[in-house]
């Protein structure tokens, strides 16, 4: 029998099961002990891969607002609608069909997605293109976010000549953010066009290519 409303769980009684991960969410059956009952109560599960709409829709909401772990860095993680394929094909237990499914439905803009389930990895899961266990299997080891930026500038005068060019690598895990890697790359000349740097209006304004 299900516990009537308002039915309080015992708290002092300790839990028993440990999460690996929030999927463990899925699929999975509590039984719990409420005030003023003898016997527990079996609940769940909250969500269900028997009701793939429902799963689909909840998934941005738990990786959203839970966790199961307590770290507030968790480093070395691929995103995979950013990494090109053979950053991909090396993902330990990832079968190469999973890479290419990867590579043939991530979005267009992965910085922007037009469906919120793109800004978390469990999309793979959402989309069928893994089961929950592989999903399980993968998260340690892949991301659609992160906090850890590369990027080329370019300073320039009017003409374009003189130019200068840094490539650079940025960890916003810490505030104010920390260089890892820096390097002057200007020896190797502009390496945009004109458009690139002016958002388009080297053209428009009948500029010279640079």
């Amino acid at each position: 029998q299900p516990p009537g409303e308002g039915a309080l769980p015992d708290f002092s009684r300790p839990s028993r099961a440990t999460f690996g991960t929030v999927l463990d969410l899925i699929d999975a059956r509590v039984r719990m002990q409420f005030q003023g009952r003898e016997e527990p109560v079996v609940l769940g599960p909250l969500w269900s891969t028997s009701e793939p709409g429902l799963l689909r829709a909840a998934l941005p909401l738990i990786m959203a607002n839970l966790t199961a772990t307590s770290s507030d860095v968790i480093p070395g993680r691929i995103n995979i609608n950013l990494a090109p394929p053979s950053i991909l094909y090396g993902i330990p237990g990832l079968d190469p069909s999973v890479a290419d499914a990867i590579i043939d439905f991530r979005p267009a803009d992965p910085l922007e997605p037009d469906d919120e389930q793109y800004r978390y990895e469990t999309w793979l899961l959402a989309d069928g293109v893994v089961t929950l266990e592989e999903m399980k299997a993968l998260m340690p080891f892949v991301t659609c976010g992160g906090d850890v930026f590369k990027a080329q500038v370019v300073g320039y005068l009017g003409g374009g000549i003189p130019a200068v060019r840094h490539e650079v690598t940025l960890d916003a895990t810490v505030r104010p953010a920390r260089v890892l890697f820096w390097r002057d790359m200007s020896h190797l000349g502009r390496g945009f066009d004109a458009d690139v740097l002016t958002g388009g209006e080297a053209s428009a304004l009948g500029l010279p290519g640079f």
